[in-house]
């Protein structure tokens, strides 16, 4: 049956003004598939100035015990994070307390290079400074000031101001910034400054242990309409990645930043700690997070005063569709639809060919893949999170996580020697597997 929705959009004053029941019915017909297939479980925030348009959960807080996700639950928000850490960051500088021009050996006088690293390079994701690989600071909590330590041992990338790569790290070190310069642990600097103001009575930070009761447990995307839990809570650094929250209270906070009321973010040069962007004619900031087991999003179009919040705890490849998906659904277009990728029923492969590591100059790690209870799974270096893989064809496999297509190919003895990773129209990853000792 064919259902005529209307128009989504109207001409107004302002700019485009919504109809709240187009976009309702169209962003429900756009998520229910996602649902159905177990790449999508959380929710979904949609509002124009004062009035929330769509507002729904989705799925369960936990793929074991099947406890309904509500709109009140709480969700790690990964890199949404480092919106709130450069809010920090711009309020002590409207206190006269910093200036982005600051080099960073003014609060951390013993960090490698820090006379060549400005707070604006670390904004900007343009210090180089290295990353942490080691498994134990994905499992284990620890300071932020441990964590500095563990980055200055770590080479950097590039010399500070010479390029850029989007980096975590930089962000722990703006919250040894703000811990340095207002004398208070990061949490309590955005507590006293930001979630008690705006009363986001439902946001806070963690590490690896739920401080909220109504939360929700994350997951990875797997195979046969199904779902990996995850081993543990992936621990989460201050800076770049450990708050969690409500869609509610990001309403809340979206709405805050479109009004100035915490600091002139209209006024930035940049709007650090997001995106700047600009799809099909209409201006917005955004940013996504990722965390293992968690798919975050928010969006903010000035002109419009719309706000957009997706919060999800299964990791799944619809997070890279979020932007373009969203303006197709709320100002006209054809959203996307979940992949078809099924699992052959019966194979005369085994999986045990292609267990092993693959490597590629492109990245300073190798891939590894490793068969268990019945699949095969992968995992970047010492990464402690594994993500499975599911056959499709003769040699072909698919990690839902992801939506990214792989292909293995063999020599002229039939061994596996290489295999090539495709993210949808990226190009592709060849990797080459590294011979048995």
């Amino acid at each position: 049956m064919i259902v005529a929705l209307a128009a989504p959009i109207t001409a107004g004053v302002e700019g485009a003004t919504l109809n709240g029941k187009a976009v309702a019915a169209r962003m429900d017909n756009y998520l229910r598939p996602y649902v159905a297939v177990k790449d999508f479980s959380g929710v979904v925030l949609v509002a124009q100035g004062d009035k929330v348009l769509y507002e729904k959960a989705y799925g369960s807080t936990d793929p074991i015990h099947e406890k309904p996700n509500r709109t009140s639950t709480a969700f790690r928000i990964a890199s949404l994070s480092k919106t709130f850490t450069a809010a920090a960051i711009s309020i002590l500088a409207e206190q006269g307390k910093l200036s982005l021009e600051d080099p960073l050996s003014r609060f951390l006088p013993d960090f490698p290079n820090a006379k060549s690293i400005t707070i604006k390079l670390l904004l900007r994701h343009e210090s180089g400074v290295g990353q942490l690989h080691s498994p134990e600071t994905l499992r284990d909590c620890f300071s932020t000031a441990e964590l500095v330590h563990r980055i200055a041992e770590v080479p950097p990338l590039f010399a500070p101001g010479t390029s850029g790569q989007y980096s975590n790290e930089g962000y722990i070190l703006l919250a040894a910034v703000v811990e340095a310069v207002s004398g208070m642990d990061y949490e309590l600097f955005l507590r006293q400054h930001i979630f008690e103001p705006l009363k986001m009575e439902h946001t806070g930070t963690m590490c690896n242990k739920w401080p909220a009761i109504d939360h929700s447990n994350g997951s990875t995307a797997g195979f046969d309409g199904g779902v990996a839990p995850l081993p543990f809570e992936q621990a989460g650094w201050n800076g770049p990645g450990s708050v969690y929250s409500t869609a509610d209270d990001l309403l809340t906070w979206l709405r805050a930043l479109a009004e100035n009321r915490i600091f002139r973010f209209d006024q930035l040069a940049y709007p650090y700690g997001w995106g700047k962007r600009n799809y099909s004619g209409r201006e917005l900031v955004e940013q996504s997070g990722e965390l293992n087991g968690y798919n975050a999003h928010m969006a903010l179009y000035p002109k419009e005063r719309i706000y957009f919040i997706f919060l999800s705890n299964i990791q799944s490849g619809m997070f890279n569709r979020l932007p373009r998906d969203f303006e197709a659904v709320t100002f006209g277009g054809t959203p996307s639809t979940p992949p078809l990728a099924n699992r052959v029923s019966k194979s005369e492969q085994k999986l045990s060919e292609y267990v092993g590591a693959y490597t590629t100059p492109a990245v300073p790690m190798p891939l590894s893949l490793e068969e268990k209870d019945g699949h095969l799974w992968m995992h970047w270096g010492e990464d402690v999170f594994e993500r499975p893989l599911l056959m499709t064809g003769k040699d072909e496999f698919y990690l839902r996580s992801q939506y990214c297509k792989i292909l293995f190919e063999r020599d002229p003895q039939g061994e596996i020697v290489r295999s090539v990773w495709q993210w949808g129209d990226n190009s592709p990853l060849v990797l080459t597997k590294k011979a048995q000792p």
